[in-house]
């Protein structure tokens, strides 16, 4: 069984698989610039249709798929988000989930998988989740674990060092999806 979550963004969107065992599988990040606003959402959902094809199909590949979708009151910072920027984002959110097929789709909002457990925190612990307990620190103000050796779960593209302060994001919500789905199961 193979679970996939989705971090969403109008210039890198980051895509991360595990197995039932928690495994992570592989990693993708998909990144898109020269446009703005729509434009911006558009050309970023057709270039990661175009790079997950591979990999993601045929369509029975995948049992769940959680993609975080977008919530004015939560934005992770002190400053409160402009609901006018969130339009392009949830456009990309709404995308990556049609562009990927599974048997079961979950459209959360960050505080439905992250909770309330701070960021740097919260990513820590969804690497150990996985088993990659060897990693740096990096970020700054904004810290994010960045595993030591990772070339080996790269499914398609470049990944950069920067990209896992979204590529957490992904493997924390492709967590949520077996979560959810192996409780959903049990009932």
């Amino acid at each position: 069984m193979i679970f996939a979550g989705i971090d969403p963004d109008i210039h890198v969107l980051s895509m991360a698989m595990v197995d039932e065992n928690r495994e992570l599988l592989g990693v993708h990040v998909t990144k898109a610039s020269g446009f703005k606003g729509l434009a911006a959402a558009a050309h970023m959902i057709r270039q990661f249709r175009k790079d997950i094809v591979d990999y993601v199909y045929p369509a029975d590949t995948l049992v769940a798929l959680a993609v975080e979708g977008q919530d004015v009151g939560y934005t992770g910072r002190t400053n409160a988000a402009n609901p006018q920027d969130l339009i392009p984002l949830a456009a990309v959110a709404g995308g990556a989930l049609a562009a990927v097929y599974a048997r079961r789709t979950y459209f959360v909002k960050p505080n439905m998988w992250k909770g309330s457990v701070p960021k740097k925190i919260h990513q820590r612990r969804t690497l150990s989740k996985v088993g990659l307990l060897d990693y740096k620190i990096m970020g700054g103000a904004s810290p994010y674990p960045v595993p030591n050796n990772y070339k080996h779960l790269i499914l398609s593209g470049k990944v950069n060092d920067s990209d896992w302060k979204d590529i957490n994001d992904s493997i924390g919500l492709a967590l949520y999806a077996r979560e959810r789905y192996m409780k959903e199961e049990k009932r």
